[in-house]
């Protein structure tokens, strides 16, 4: 949870025709990722599409003209991922052959150092030395958990989460079936549920799907490009830029229109210049989709289809040279480095190749609103590429994302080809049951119709209260804190307060009045020709609406505008917001019979770790409104940043991956700054409390964390990702502390001891107020 800045992750009026994997797009970190600041009105509105996609762009400052074409053949052996089978006959399985095993990794011969990388499934076994509490604490606490739990069919990960998944799914579905519920929420759920399921209704939307895919496939000039791109269908669908609606960097009061770069099929720069094994699935997986929809709905030979396919890449693989790779996105100053405010004619001059007004004026966003434009460089090689001699790659680019992007709309044979993608893509042994997927994507698109009926069953206005009392316990705490750090100058101080105390505190669920107005979405029913991809389109395009009219109006900082019903928990450094969500108010994370060490090893943790991203390092570039304002000396800001170098370098030196690659700090650190915040304030509160008993309170943050991926998966989500892996979670927090040290009586030479002067917690310095 706890994943991105908004102007990174949300784009929350993008719906392209692209998607994750299913498993990808799915709740992956138990304690607090993912949506964050503004209202992310917008969810995937497409699924089982190609390669796993991060929101990492990609970039360096390059110029200069190029012609596509003569890199084209370079860029496909960068990507080369092996021979593709014939197409003519797959997907014709049917739905118990989808269901077929793929071997699963049983055994797996240990990695990774210090420690071994225990968080991936398999490589805990009977055979594997049991570590004591001194030498690998996490593994002490879940050798039995990891070494004996069995990964369900269909399912890619062994754990709390997986198990708070499969609870929420389950009671979603009861919702979603419930024929006495007669609220047009539940009508719409209902509907398009019982649409994703109707394969005979599915294969009516053929001649709908091939129709998009063709309209970009006739595109024959730059003319009939820019005349796409500047369409409604165009500019709110695949496009070669992202236009979408944020919080104003400067006023976040008022909304703001930014600019962001290409998306990537591979994610990230970094796999266009060194492709990754990981890198490498995903342009199996993205190709192979795009290949069968390009095939089986474009009626494209196999050899149309891979140079279309080999043309989009070498779009991607020109452009991407000049955008921001993953550590320069994730880097202290990457927040300004992204922020270039100008209008709507600057950005027009920036590039005049490109029919930019024409896009803006289609999205239909308030045209007084401010633009920022990420990232100028990616733009100035945009507009170069943007010539008829490039013209078959960018539209080999717009027509593989766009027919990918629909396989999983589609009939059922696309439907179980989608399936079988994902599961050689993730090492899946199977495939879940249709009902699983059907519940997921609803539950995703409809999520506030969802998260209505989950409220309204599920939640109550005491589960609120008692949260937020959790939640203000928590900042009474962090404000004695930051009160004792004596590394600041009481300029500094008083400003980290004032942030703390004007912290917006969202707690379960939205209030009665701030839920938003989806009363214009409508599905055509089936009787009246609707279908499933019809759906979801109608769907994508009254969302697109609701977020124009958002776009005149000023921001409301009680509005969550994200789902509830998931496991999640976020801080929002735009709106200087935390929320804990509904969802994640089940297990091992919540449960009123739990003891108070372990509510605050669980939930407490949660919620100090949320405090904690407004002081990391990016969320400290932000004031107590939400705009992004330096509010520290200079001296503290030197400080700030010698500490966050410190945990830079420790974790640099950690080697989690097979091929023996080390973690990059730089990414992590935000993560791993507010998970060693979340355990001081935690820490602190317990030595207020008389008998309390650290040992449970421990052990109860180390269970919380025991999880085992597929060893593919593991690396597909956390190559990239801002969060380490649960192991280091656990095994890099405790040692900063000396309650822990002193309780389990580590001594130097044990492998969780670190000295107190190369600890790394960036508050409480690992004393927890001491």
């Amino acid at each position: 949870m706890r994943r991105r800045l908004t102007a990174v992750l949300l784009a929350l009026c993008i719906i392209t025709s692209t998607a994750l994997p299913a498993f990808a797009s799915e709740e992956k970190d138990q304690k607090g990722e993912g949506s964050t600041a503004e209202q992310s009105l917008l969810m995937e509105t497409s699924e089982d599409a190609g390669g796993f996609q991060t929101v990492e762009e990609a970039s360096t400052l390059e110029t200069g003209e190029q012609s596509l074409s003569e890199g084209a053949e370079d860029l496909a052996s960068v990507a080369e991922t092996g021979e593709q089978s014939s197409l003519a006959e797959t997907g014709k399985e049917s739905a118990a052959e989808s269901a077929e095993e793929l071997p699963v990794q049983e055994k797996i011969k240990p990695y990774g150092s210090p420690w071994i990388n225990s968080n991936v499934y398999g490589m805990i076994t009977e055979d594997t030395p049991r570590p004591g509490v001194r030498d690998d604490f996490y593994l002490a606490v879940n050798y039995d958990y990891l070494n004996k739990t069995k990964i369900k069919p269909g399912h890619e990960v062994i754990g709390t989460e997986d198990e708070i998944s499969d609870l929420l799914i389950d009671r979603i579905s009861g919702l979603m079936t419930d024929s006495e519920d007669t609220s047009p929420e539940a009508d719409r759920v209902r509907t398009l549920y019982q649409m994703y399921l109707d394969w005979e209704g599915r294969e009516k939307g053929r001649d709908y799907i091939s129709s998009k895919i063709k309209t970009i496939l006739n595109i024959s000039s730059l003319e009939d490009l820019s005349a796409y791109l500047g369409s409604w269908e165009g500019s709110t669908g695949t496009n070669i830029l992202e236009i979408y609606l944020d919080t104003d960097i400067d006023d976040p009061g008022r909304h703001m229109t930014d600019i962001g770069p290409t998306s990537l099929t591979l994610g990230t720069r970094d796999e266009y210049e060194s492709i990754t094994d990981s890198g490498k699935r995903n342009k199996k997986h993205s190709d192979s989709a795009a290949k069968y929809m390009l095939i089986q709905y474009a009626g494209c030979s196999e050899e149309a289809a891979q140079e279309l396919i080999e043309n989009r890449y070498a779009f991607e693989k020109a452009v991407s040279e000049s955008m921001m790779n993953s550590t320069e996105l994730a880097a202290g100053d990457s927040i300004r480095k992204r922020t270039n405010i100008m209008t709507a004619e600057e950005l027009a001059a920036a590039a005049p190749a490109l029919p930019i007004k024409e896009m803006l004026s289609a999205v239909g966003f308030d045209p007084s609103l401010r633009i920022n434009l990420e990232q100028p460089a990616w733009l100035t090689k945009l507009n170069e590429l943007y010539t008829e001699e490039n013209l078959e790659q960018i539209r080999a680019y717009l027509v593989c994302e766009t027919a990918a992007g629909y396989i999983g709309k589609a009939d059922e044979a696309a439907y179980r080809e989608a399936k079988r993608l994902e599961r050689e893509f993730s090492g899946l042994s199977a495939s879940r049951e249709d009902e699983y997927y059907a519940t997921n994507m609803v539950a995703r698109v409809l999520w506030q119709d969802v998260d209505k009926m989950y409220v309204a069953k599920y939640c109550s206005p005491q589960m609120k209260e008692d949260i937020r009392t959790l939640m203000e316990e928590a900042i009474s705490t962090y404000r004695e804190m930051l009160t004792e750090e004596t590394w600041l100058s009481p300029e500094t101080r008083e400003k980290a307060i004032s942030k703390l105390d004007h912290l917006t505190l969202l707690p379960v669920y939205p209030d009665d009045d701030k839920w938003l107005d989806w009363s214009q979405i409508s599905i055509t029913p089936a009787a009246e020709g609707g279908n499933y991809a019809l759906a979801m389109d109608e769907i994508s395009e009254a969302q697109w609406k609701i977020c124009q009219q958002m776009s005149f109006e000023p921001i409301d900082k009680q509005v969550w505008g994200t789902r509830t019903s998931e496991m999640n928990a976020a801080y929002a450094p735009d709106m200087n917001s935390i929320m804990i969500y509904a969802g994640i108010l089940n297990g091992r994370y919540y449960d009123e019979s739990m003891s108070r060490e372990e509510k605050m090893g669980a939930i407490g943790t949660v919620i100090g770790h949320e405090i904690s991203h407004a002081f990391d390092p990016t969320g400290s570039q932000f004031d107590e409104t939400g705009a992004v304002h330096s509010w520290w000396t200079d001296d503290d800001r030197a400080a700030f940043d010698k500490r966050a170098s410190k945990l830079i370098a420790a974790y640099d030196d950690i080697h989690p991956w097979k091929d023996g690659s080390a973690c990059n700090g730089t990414i992590l650190q935000g993560e791993v700054a507010a998970d060693m915040g979340g355990m001081a304030c935690m820490l602190r509160i317990a030595k207020t409390i008389d008998g309390f008993d650290y040992d449970k309170f421990f052990r109860a943050y180390a269970e919380l964390d025991a999880v085992g991926y597929l060893e593919n998966v593991m690396e597909n989500i956390y190559k990239y990702d801002p969060h380490p892996p649960y192991y280091l979670r656990v095994n890099m927090t405790l040692p900063q502390f000396d309650e822990f040290q002193r309780l389990y009586d580590i001594q130097p030479g044990d492998g969780m001891y670190v000295a107190p002067a190369d600890r790394i917690a960036i508050w409480g310095m690992g004393r927890s107020g001491e």
